[in-house]
């Protein structure tokens, strides 16, 4: 699997790749992306700009999402989870996503 830095690297491609400004942009960690991104935040599947990947462990998902708030201003919650919080994901934050 990627390292910590390589995940942040990932992430934060696709950050700048669509949209450089790191406040207007949501981070966090979760068991089942999918339900997290789409579900929870209300971000578009087909319109919104989204990202996430797959670390080893939970430690290693929380030490990303720690890296990318505090590098780059990110915004994003306390972090809940468990040893299946295995993901890291972002999302652009819009009118219609909640945070």
């Amino acid at each position: 699997m990627a390292t910590v830095e390589e995940v942040c690297e990932f992430i934060v491609d696709y950050m700048r790749r669509n949209d450089a400004t790191f406040s207007h942009w949501y981070v966090g960690i979760t068991d089942d992306p999918g339900f997290r991104i789409f579900e929870d935040h209300g971000v578009s599947r087909d319109q919104g700009k989204w990202a996430y990947k797959k670390t080893d462990t939970e430690t290693m998902a929380r030490a990303v999402e720690k890296l990318i708030k505090e590098t780059y201003g990110t915004k994003g919650g306390t972090s809940i989870g468990n040893e299946q919080t295995t993901f890291v994901y972002a999302y652009l934050i819009t009118p219609a996503t909640k945070e």
